[in-house]
């Protein structure tokens, strides 16, 4: 097999020149128009034709015929994309959707990778622990679970006649009966998922020596999770995971049960190809990362003031705040330190102006109160605070061009490499 060769850029860079030279002949594919269409829909960190990359990072092929793969970087220098992904995950509002900053594409061929740090595994493996440790703290789940057993004188479920023949029969154990039944148990196939990816997450953690995230200390508060499996059993990580679905009455389990298979599937796939460090293809929302990580800074100091992702009749506010009569809107944009984007504005002033977003907000359609809207935007100087106040109003900048239009710049975690 040819040596995989990795391109590097940086999320929203033209990387047309690399390309010319690597893959002159390269096949782009359609990229999703609505960015609602969910993350896993996008190829190759958004690139279209002409070079241009999407605003998300990760390593993922380009075109795996020809063994091009591609790494992508932050823009921002130094930004610790990590310790964001940690604050969010430590955080149950914020954590509830995770799963939409990132994909895993465990059912394509893995790249591999020498350096830890752009391995996702770990921080897949610590969203998983983090939502069963929320799931675990209420009872587990039942379902049925089909059992057959040679049973001394009753019949549970139906007879299995052709094993009750050779076993019994012609055994000649006249007094058994081998029956086969759905035994309604916590020791079902679901939790069992659970359970084995579980049991993969701990000893992985433990193996790996990366301090990004404090894993050690994450894993023994963790490992308490084990007394909530006591009585249910695991599976081969090659076991056929399609059959295993989440019961619309236990909605919780979804997201649980969607890590777990990505889980055993990255499990299974490294068991079959070795020990060389080998990393699924992934990437990362950083607007979605962005707005997650406000989102908690946001909850910390307002709580349940905040609303999230509220449905006007026009789509989606990033969030409201409902005491204040105020639309919030993350972008993920440092151009906003000199300048601002017309269609951002136009954007959330619509939004402002939605009948469905003034309903969340109490106000009645026919006032004529115009609504306050503010823009929260990445800015990396070290005087900007790296949170927000009781009423995150002391740093705001007015839009001179906009009535009630602001914009407030909130600094992300770095790393401390140069």
């Amino acid at each position: 097999m040819a040596l995989v060769q990795v391109l590097s850029g940086r999320e929203h860079e033209n990387i047309q020149g690399q390309l010319e030279a690597k893959a002159p002949k390269l096949l782009f594919r359609a990229q999703p128009e609505d960015d609602r269409s969910g993350i896993d829909q996008v190829w190759a960190f958004g690139l279209r034709p002409g070079g241009d990359l999407g605003y998300y990072i990760g390593l993922d092929w380009v075109d795996p015929s020809l063994e091009l793969a591609l790494r992508v970087e932050p823009k921002l220098p130094r930004l610790d994309y990590h310790a964001m992904f940690k604050a969010c995950l430590d955080s149950p509002v914020a954590a509830a959707h995770l799963g939409q900053a990132y994909a895993i594409r465990p059912w394509e061929r893995f790249i591999p990778c020498q350096d830890e740090r752009h391995d996702f595994t770990p921080y897949l493996l610590h969203h998983f622990l983090a939502v069963l440790d929320r799931l675990t703290r209420r009872p587990l789940k039942k379902g049925y679970l089909s059992k057959d057993e040679n049973l001394q004188s009753k019949i549970k479920g139906k007879v299995l006649l052709s094993e009750h023949i050779k076993t019994n029969v012609l055994g000649r154990q006249p007094t058994m009966i081998y029956c086969g039944y759905e035994d309604f148990t916590t020791d079902c196939l679901e939790n069992r998922l659970l359970h084995t990816a579980y049991r993969i997450s701990l000893d992985s953690l433990q193996r790996w020596q990366s301090t990004d995230m404090h894993h050690q200390d994450r894993v023994l508060r963790y490992e308490a999770i084990a007394t909530a499996f006591r009585d249910v059993g695991r599976l081969d990580p090659f076991h056929a995971l399609q059959g295993i679905r989440a019961n619309p009455v236990y909605r919780d389990y979804d997201e649980a049960l969607r890590l777990a298979k990505l889980i055993c599937r990255i499990q299974g796939y490294r068991d079959r190809h070795g020990e060389d460090r080998l990393v699924p293809p992934y990437l990362i929302d950083m607007p979605k990362l962005f707005e997650l990580y406000v989102y908690q800074l946001l909850d910390r100091v307002l709580g349940e003031r905040i609303l999230y992702q509220s449905k006007g009749r026009y789509g989606y506010t990033d969030f409201l705040d409902i005491e204040e009569k105020l639309v919030l809107d993350a972008k993920y944009k440092p151009s906003y330190l000199d300048a601002y984007k017309i269609e951002d504005i136009r954007q959330v002033a619509g939004y402002a102006r939605d009948l469905g977003v003034l309903h969340h907000l109490g106000l009645d359609p026919e006032d004529e109160f115009v609504v306050p809207c503010l823009i929260i935007y990445p800015n990396q100087h070290p005087d900007v605070p790296s949170q927000f106040d009781s009423t995150y109003a002391s740093n705001r900048v007015r839009l001179t061009s906009f009535k009630k239009m602001w914009k407030l710049a909130i600094r992300l975690p770095e790393t401390g490499l140069a």
